[in-house]
């Protein structure tokens, strides 16, 4: 499958550790795993003998069986749940696969993943087989579904080089991609708008978009969808190449342009909280989910994000929705004082650092 490693799927409610690939099993043998031989599960399961032994002696099982059935099954045998998962899995991964090695690109699955982190993995192979066919709604599409704390690592080793990539051949999906993004139709739903603005951001991001490919300049952005791009394109930018002016100049459009500061609220809302995208556009609810990934950007990621964390990206946010509670804020001068103890050589981004501690004791 030009697979170079296994995967080991960690955690969940039985703690076991899953290999992928997930061969197919008869259920048979499942069902001997958990103690069950035929009579058992007849009776367990109330499914009739004639229908269980047309699915007992077969690999292929899952695929005769009706969803009444299956979840009867499920009920009684404890094994076939997690065997589900990881057949499901490996359907959805396989099929990916083939789309991207027949492009000849070497895939570097990385050696183990927790349960949690399955769906992410799935859909980033999902946005590189896109690319590797060249379908650019089915690209933005599953790029909307990554938008999330959670799927983001893998998004990125979508387009990373280097060790962090999950490609032998670094840059190819950068190469793949570029069109794609000058391509992309203006988006027309919540869901394009997103897709579009991420495949700006890794493009921006890892090198392959140049810094004037946002549609509309700063005074032209009337509408969110317009914000969104253009705050995508700036952000890759800032993380591409750590420069405090590309912040600054963001910042002062935040604060002159009201459909700007909105949209910053709504990103990181919308990103952070893990819900469901609004399609009017409201804000959604802060949750702690929220915090907890500012709290990790401002120990892990370059100077000029930590500038834009602290001059635009929060006062945006409080003045939307408030200071958060006690205990978050007690949690956010925690990593901002561990920052500046590890080294923050710009005076003018220590300064604004303090500047907005003093803003939290407050």
């Amino acid at each position: 499958m030009g697979v170079e490693r296994r995967l080991v799927v960690e955690g969940g409610p039985s703690q076991a550790a899953v290999a992928f690939p997930v061969e197919p099993v008869a259920l048979r043998d499942l069902a001997q795993r958990a103690g069950l031989g035929f009579a058992d599960v007849v009776a367990l399961a109330d499914i009739p003998s004639t229908t269980l032994n047309r699915l007992w002696k077969d690999p292929d099982w899952t695929t005769r069986s009706t969803g009444t059935a299956l979840q009867q099954l499920v009920d009684v045998v404890p094994v076939l749940s997690t065997y589900l998962e990881g057949r499901g899995f490996t359907s959805r991964v396989e099929h990916c696969l083939r789309i991207i090695e027949a492009a000849g690109i070497v895939v570097r699955l990385p050696q183990r993943v927790d349960r949690a982190q399955l769906a992410a993995l799935s859909n980033a192979l999902g946005v590189a087989a896109a690319i590797a066919s060249g379908r650019t709604a089915d690209l933005t599409r599953r790029l909307s579904l990554g938008w999330s704390l959670g799927h983001d690592q893998f998004i990125d080793a979508v387009f990373a080089t280097g060790p962090d990539s999950l490609f032998s051949d670094d840059g190819s999906m950068l190469a793949g991609v570029s069109g794609m993004w000058l391509a992309a139709p203006r988006a027309t739903s919540v869901s394009d708008m997103v897709g579009n603005g991420v495949l700006a951001h890794k493009t921006a991001k890892y090198g392959a978009a140049e810094k004037d490919l946002s549609p509309d300049s700063p005074q032209d952005i009337r509408d969110i969808r317009s914000a969104f791009v253009r705050r995508s394109l700036t952000i890759g930018g800032m993380l591409r190449d750590g420069d405090l002016e590309i912040v600054k100049r963001y910042q002062r459009e935040v604060e002159t342009n009201p459909v700007v500061a909105r949209n910053e609220s709504w990103s990181l809302l919308t990103f952070g909280s893990g819900q469901r995208l609004p399609v009017d556009f409201s804000l959604p609810t802060v949750t702690p989910r929220v915090y907890a990934g500012v709290v990790r950007d401002v120990a892990t990621l370059n100077d000029a994000y930590l500038l834009y964390l602290v001059t635009t990206a929060l006062p945006t946010l409080w003045a939307a929705t408030g200071l958060p509670p006690a205990s978050l804020r007690r949690r956010l001068a925690t990593a901002l004082d561990d920052r500046l103890f590890s080294g923050v050589a710009d005076r003018r981004l220590r300064g604004e650092v303090f500047a907005l501690l003093r803003a939290l004791e407050d």
